[in-house]
């Protein structure tokens, strides 16, 4: 919850993703208010599941990197006191410091593994040369099955992406997924590394 609140915050400020101001504002109110409940439960615990590190803190952190570079949600992190501190904490852990993503999302991270993209049990993209930007991945056009995707018509917050973005919808016969994938067809220089790739998600697994 507390992921896919701020997700609607960070991805479309860094340009990753096309949003409107209305859809960001509605993203931080999620977030102000899952935030406040989760500072409130560090008042009382180190850490997010009592007084050892678990999984839950190891997920959440990486999304507080990106606090400091959004005016929001610096200051939404201002008031949230008990979430400050835990952030310090898990910071300052050897193994966070070692994947502290000092490009904070406007660098790409290559991938030297083999990734796939499922759709509906159908393997619709793969390849070992797929790069990271801001948290998806993304795969060059001709390893993907293009002929499985309908260009989609633009909405009013893609016409306003600074990155020339365009939706596809997935489609093979009677199934369709609307804009579960998307490239970037005249991109800043902060995303000209994926110049028209192809990224997925929703229905799209990427594994």
């Amino acid at each position: 919850m507390v992921q896919t609140a701020l997700a609607g915050v960070i991805a479309p400020r860094f340009g990753i993703i096309p949003g409107t101001e209305e859809s960001i504002q509605a993203s931080l109110k999620r977030a102000e208010r899952v935030l406040g409940i989760v500072d409130k439960h560090l008042a009382d615990h180190r850490f997010l599941a009592g007084e050892a590190v678990t999984a839950a803190d190891l997920f959440l952190v990486p999304i507080f990197f990106y606090f400091p570079e959004i005016a929001e949600l610096k200051a939404l992190a201002e008031t949230s006191p008990n979430c400050g501190r835990w952030a310090r904490d898990m910071g300052a852990r050897p193994s966070v410091k070692a994947t502290d993503p000092q490009f904070r999302g406007t660098q790409p991270m290559t991938q030297t593994t083999l990734h796939k993209a499922t759709w509906h049990g159908k393997t619709i993209a793969e390849s070992d040369r797929t790069l990271e930007v801001g948290g998806y991945i993304y795969f060059p056009r001709e390893t993907v099955r293009m002929d499985l995707l309908e260009i989609a018509p633009k909405t009013p917050s893609d016409l306003e992406c600074p990155h020339g973005v365009q939706f596809y919808d997935v489609v093979e016969g009677d199934a369709k997924s609307p804009r579960a994938a998307w490239s970037y067809l005249a991109p800043q220089p902060k995303m000209k590394p994926v110049d028209h790739w192809i990224g997925f998600w929703e229905d799209v697994a990427i594994q």
